[in-house]
């Protein structure tokens, strides 16, 4: 009970930052996506992800589920930012474009089991820490269907943390923080190890598939200085013959 109080604090103080940051920039808004792993995965999976439902994982404001809806998929969203889905309901709307759009955290999906026939995650699941991360996974295996298909990009290690951070990590393979200062201020995110990847993989019945890590120097547009930032880009397949007891 303690602890479905703590994610529950969690969810309400993340919802406040996301719903002003949204009202205030219109974040994504209708952004042009660069990152083509999610057009990427539809177009190699594409015939096994139109048998059945789609889910887009923390849709924000329609990035990636523009392009579901617009591929003619069953398409569902959901995001914990009521600011983010009263944008993206307006932009379906103004565009002619169809989904099911709910407001949820990714901790308690509101949907039956083995719903989805594909789950795609955009560096959304980042925004946890590891209890959140293994409570999300389970939520994940619990709505994909056996032998769906979960693309998940996230953080990983190899990105650098800003330097200005209040550091609760909990394991010794990844790392969670809040930033203090930045576009993620007072959110929390972890960056996830390959190790970590594994463990929530074989905890919840996934099998990863494809697996890549995608590492290069950028330039932060708010300090102008050169960082590293790394992701993971992942394409797991449930098979419940592959989950342990943790």
């Amino acid at each position: 009970m303690e602890n479905e109080s703590q994610f529950k604090n969690q969810e309400n103080a993340v919802i406040k930052i996301w719903d002003k940051r949204y009202s205030e920039t219109e974040t994504y808004r209708k952004q042009k996506v660069k990152d083509g792993s999610v057009f990427d995965f539809f177009e190699k999976y594409n015939d096994e992800v139109k048998a059945g439902p789609s889910l887009d994982l923390g849709c924000g404001n329609g990035r990636h589920l523009r392009h579901m809806a617009r591929m003619g998929l069953d398409t569902y969203g959901i995001d914990i930012s009521s600011e983010s889905l009263k944008q993206l309901k307006e932009d379906f709307k103004e565009e002619d474009l169809m989904a099911n759009i709910q407001q949820s955290s990714f901790y308690n999906l509101p949907y039956k089991d083995e719903k989805f026939n594909s789950i795609v995650s955009h560096n959304s699941l980042q925004h946890n820490d590891w209890d959140g991360a293994k409570k999300s996974f389970a939520e994940v295996g619990r709505v994909l269907k056996d032998s769906g298909l979960f693309s998940l990009t996230v953080i990983s290690t190899n990105c650098d943390r800003p330097q200005q951070v209040n550091d609760i990590s909990s394991k010794e393979e990844g790392t969670t923080f809040i930033p203090y200062e930045g576009r993620k201020a007072g959110i929390k995110v972890h960056h996830y190890s390959e190790e970590e990847l594994e463990e929530l993989a074989q905890e919840n019945g996934l099998k990863i598939i494809e697996k890549r890590e995608y590492v290069r120097e950028v330039t932060d547009p708010y300090d102008n200085k050169k960082v590293q930032k790394g992701h993971w880009i992942v394409v797991f397949r449930k098979n419940k013959d592959n989950q342990h007891s943790a």
